[in-house]
């Protein structure tokens, strides 16, 4: 299918072959990445809600009707797209322990995906299990346009975090991981851009243990500390969370999948 980005389009029925595209895309991918906890993908006719692809079918709630966004969805390839305007766009699962990976002794393994598009690159959030002051996790760009992961031990006040120390571009489309081996360790975190991992920094502040079980949401496009913070600015197209620390191997071929399904050059 060929890629029609005009903002003006609202959300278009599948066709048969998008969803025979579709269905090809999801068997690969999980065939790569194990433990789908989430995969976020737009649908078309989406209005205050959406469903995860994943076996687990967690229900995000949008901020508002996806259809009056700023920018309505557009078709993006195969797929669809989602431009989120930076202000109060955003979307929400419930509290649920599939996107906790620690228990205030140990941490398990975890990786986080996205395909985006910045209109504003800085401290943009891409998924996050962090609201009400429920810090658990962030993937988010910094404010030097950094793509970074944090990990929270919120009962000690300590977090680690890495980041690809590379100010991403804005206005074409990135592809976006991060992950995680379960050690409490900064170096235990990698970054990768568009399948590769780059000049890496990892840090620590305080002496951390590991996350916690909290109750805080999912956070889709945004991170809440005390409302609404890093929220993001530009279009994505896809987020998944996975239970497994994924390698390079699997990030060259889920850069290969998304280079088909949503006719990209990434």
């Amino acid at each position: 299918m060929q890629i029609h980005e005009s903002p003006n389009l609202h959300p278009l029925p599948d066709t048969p072959a998008g969803d025979a595209a579709r269905d090809r895309f999801l068997a690969s991918f999980f065939a790569i990445c194990g433990d789908v906890r989430l995969l976020w993908m737009p649908r078309s006719g989406e209005t205050t809600t959406t469903t995860d692809r994943s076996r687990n079918a967690l229900t995000l709630t949008y901020s508002k009707d996806v259809t009056t966004f700023d920018t309505p969805p557009y078709i993006l390839g195969s797929g669809f797209a989602v431009d989120f305007d930076g202000v109060d766009e955003e979307a929400d699962t419930p509290n649920t322990n599939l996107l906790t990976f620690g228990d205030g002794d140990s941490d398990e393994p975890f990786s986080v995906i996205a395909l985006v598009n910045f209109t504003d690159a800085t401290s943009s959030t891409f998924f996050a299990k962090h609201a009400n002051n429920q810090s658990e996790w962030i993937f988010q760009t910094d404010t030097s346009d950094q793509p970074v992961l944090f990990l929270y031990d919120q009962s000690a006040g300590a977090n680690i975090k890495n980041r690809d120390a590379t100010a991403l571009a804005e206005g074409s489309w990135v592809f976006l991981a991060c992950t995680y081996d379960g050690s409490a360790d900064p170096n235990g975190i990698r970054v990768y851009v568009d399948g590769v991992s780059l000049a890496d920094t990892p840090a620590s502040s305080g002496t951390y243990t590991a996350m916690e079980n909290l109750t805080g949401t999912g956070t889709l496009g945004h991170y809440d500390a005390s409302g609404m913070a890093a929220p993001m600015d530009g279009a994505m197209a896809l987020v998944a969370v996975v239970a497994q620390q994924l390698i390079a191997d699997d990030m060259w071929a889920i850069k290969e999948l998304m280079n088909t399904f949503y006719d990209l050059s990434l």
